[in-house]
């Protein structure tokens, strides 16, 4: 649309790339802007003793810059910026990481919701299997975000140092963190191989012959075509 009245205007929102100089991380610095960025040794700073570094501006010229200035890409081209004119007009485009207490929050909110939403799962699908896939990924899920919700936070008496990744103190009962049973309390593993059903065959009305089971309910284990396969011992 086109008026010939005056109207306002403001700038699409854009985002850089930046790096501040501290006056010690040149290897970043000559990281990020390569031989465009380089250091001034002591004796070689006749402008401005504090200007221990210069920076390629614009592919034409080269300019000194200080601890605290800013090295800015923008479409292709490095420009240096003063740190105070640099925060005038940018800003972080992500988003700090909040403290842990507010991350602990946010998840403690994720956790319910998850919890709520495996609930209305079972209401709208009754049928659904307590052990599907599906089901223990999302308590999975929720048991993770527990796990990072209460990490680094627990509530016992007993001093930082008596802490790990593994939990508490020895016969603490505060839970925090399950810590991973001692060497010999291993629980035995014995290999399983998983049951192979005959496939249905058409106008078996989805029914697998062998055991006369849907295919829906074969959880972690395999169908096939071939009769020689089949390790399935029938009806349960």
């Amino acid at each position: 649309m086109t008026t010939d009245q005056p109207a306002r205007y403001r700038r699409t929102p854009a985002e850089i790339e930046a790096v501040q100089w501290t006056g010690t991380n040149a290897d970043a610095l000559r990281a990020f802007a390569g031989s465009d960025f380089d250091t001034i040794d002591p004796e070689d700073r006749i402008e401005d003793p504090d200007q221990d570094a210069q920076l390629l501006v614009e592919a034409s010229h080269w300019v000194g810059i200080k601890p605290t200035d800013w090295v800015v890409k923008y479409e292709g081209y490095f420009v240096a910026k003063a740190d105070a004119t640099f925060r005038a007009v940018w800003e972080p485009a992500v988003s700090p990481v909040p403290p842990p207490t507010d991350r602990a929050a946010v998840l403690t909110e994720a956790i319910a919701a998850l919890d709520k939403g495996l609930e209305r799962f079972f209401k709208d699908w009754p049928e659904e299997p307590k052990n599907s896939p599906w089901v223990l990924g999302w308590k999975d899920a929720t048991t993770e975000l527990r796990r990072m919700a209460t990490a680094g936070r627990c509530v016992c008496d007993h001093p930082a140092d008596e802490h790990s990744v593994y939990g508490c103190a020895d016969g603490c009962g505060c839970e925090w963190m399950p810590k991973p049973p001692a060497v010999g309390e291993q629980p035995e593993t014995q290999e399983t191989t998983a049951t192979v059903h005959a496939i249905p065959l058409p106008g078996s009305n989805g029914i697998s012959s062998c055991c006369g089971r849907p295919p829906c309910e074969f959880v972690g284990e395999r169908v096939t075509r071939d009769p020689d396969e089949v390790t399935c011992r029938g009806p349960e």
